[in-house]
């Protein structure tokens, strides 16, 4: 049950908004895994036969001892971020800011966006320094991956304010997840006769897992008050590792094939020392306080778990927050013909072998892409398909050692629901064959 007036939650629609962005971003996957390079994405993924020098270090270890590959290269930094929606597209949002004042016939259509609620995701990826000399390379990468949903009555509640008599406003499955940590990679690949083997050995550094949950609204109707929790359960540090092999050979001076298996062994073990933020709005916070106010005094609220005095909402919020918190197996392979020295034509199979959400959404990726390059100038163009129905258009360019790509991600699930997003990335690196 919820009493609020109209008036005080028209008010609402823009500081609702605005807060569950900020919370998603302080609380919270993109749903395609984020390419750790900016030609690597330009090219729809398709780059296991592509990546020589630093770009193989996270991506095919092998390919560090094809004998066309750079005597040393290095790259930093490598930045990619990546965000999708479903239900609203992304560009909705804009108008949802100025909801009052837009047209009914474009309110409706807003409101039916939101029929089956809406999730939000996002994925940082940063290979901050990554270097190769001749078989060796060495990298360091942080990552952050995120997501949170909105019920369908808390978007109406929000955009059209209270509805007089109405009662059974709920929450529904209202819940964000994130996870943050380094990733300190070293790699070895040798060729023997022709044929290159290779594997990188990764450090995890988990820095933060975390999993909130908006509770029901309480009501005092005395007071003409009502109050609602948003808990939030953060696991800090600890401790991983993982163990990447690959295999890649040229069986013409034209064409090669590379493959691997990320995280063929892996662990993460995250601290049990946990943190809660356990934040009540009231209607007076509703009515005056500002989104980043709210923020501010959400993550004022942190304090260490006492585990011998859990009260149930915080218990309820932690429920799942190291379920599936480790990184998948993935098999990768791919072929890449160039018929031209500055020109590339690849293929790419992804396939997720376990279960894990720390990266590699998709279960199964078949990506194409082309890369032609003219002096100091590259283009890039590729498409990805997963078995899922997702999609990504990509594209990109180099200038020096300037490197830009992106993509437009888009899918549809069981219930025809669209999730669109966009993934942007851009990098510096440098290559010497003496």
């Amino acid at each position: 049950m919820m009493l609020q007036t109209t008036e005080t939650m028209k008010k609402v629609n823009t500081l609702a908004f605005g807060t569950v962005t900020l919370l998603l971003l302080g609380a919270g996957q993109v749903d395609a895994q984020i390419p750790a390079g900016p030609r690597e994405l330009g090219m729809g993924g398709a780059y296991m036969g592509v990546a020589r020098g630093y770009e193989s270090v996270f991506l095919a270890p092998a390919n560090l001892a094809l004998l066309d590959g750079p005597n040393w290269s290095l790259g930093f930094p490598q930045v990619a971020v990546g965000g999708s929606v479903s239900g609203p597209e992304l560009t909705d949002f804009i108008d949802i800011v100025d909801y009052d004042d837009l047209e009914d016939s474009r309110q409706d259509e807003l409101l039916g966006l939101f029929d089956n609620g809406t999730e939000g995701s996002f994925a940082f990826r940063a290979p901050l320094l990554t270097f190769s000399s001749g078989s060796f390379g060495l990298g360091v990468s942080y990552s952050a991956l995120g997501s949170h949903t909105l019920s369908q009555d808390l978007a109406e509640l929000f955009l059209e304010g209270y509805e007089d008599g109405r009662t059974d406003y709920s929450v529904g499955d209202t819940y964000g997840q994130r996870a943050t940590f380094w990733d300190f990679a070293a790699s070895y690949a040798r060729n023997i006769a022709g044929i290159s083997v290779g594997g990188t050995a990764h450090y995890i550094m988990p820095r933060t897992l975390v999993r909130t949950r908006l509770f029901e609204p309480q009501v005092d109707l005395e007071a003409q008050d009502v109050t609602v929790n948003y808990v939030g359960v953060i696991s800090k540090g600890g401790s991983g590792y993982s163990v990447d092999l690959g295999a890649a050979f040229k069986p013409h001076p034209s064409l090669t094939v590379s493959g691997a298996v990320s995280n063929v062994t892996s662990q993460i073990n995250w601290s049990e020392d946990l943190y809660v933020r356990d934040f009540t709005l009231d209607r007076d916070i509703i009515d005056n306080a500002t989104p980043q106010d709210i923020l501010n005094r959400y993550e004022a609220t942190e304090a260490p778990l006492d585990p011998t005095a859990v009260p149930l909402r915080v218990f309820e919020a932690a429920e799942l927050l190291y379920d599936e918190a480790y990184l998948p197996a993935v098999s990768r392979l791919g072929v890449a013909w160039s018929p031209a020295a500055r020109t590339h034509i690849a293929a790419d199979v992804h396939n997720k072998l376990t279960e894990g959400r720390l990266a590699e959404a998709w279960d199964q990726r078949i990506s194409v892409g082309v890369q032609q390059s003219l002096w100091i100038l590259g283009l890039r163009a590729g498409y990805s398909t997963a078995n899922d129905g997702g999609n990504m258009v990509t594209g990109g360019f180099s200038l020096g050692p300037l490197d830009v790509g992106v993509a437009k991600y888009q899918q549809k699930d069981a219930g025809d629901i669209a999730t669109r997003g966009w993934i942007a990335t851009f990098g510096l690196g440098m290559d010497q064959n003496f």
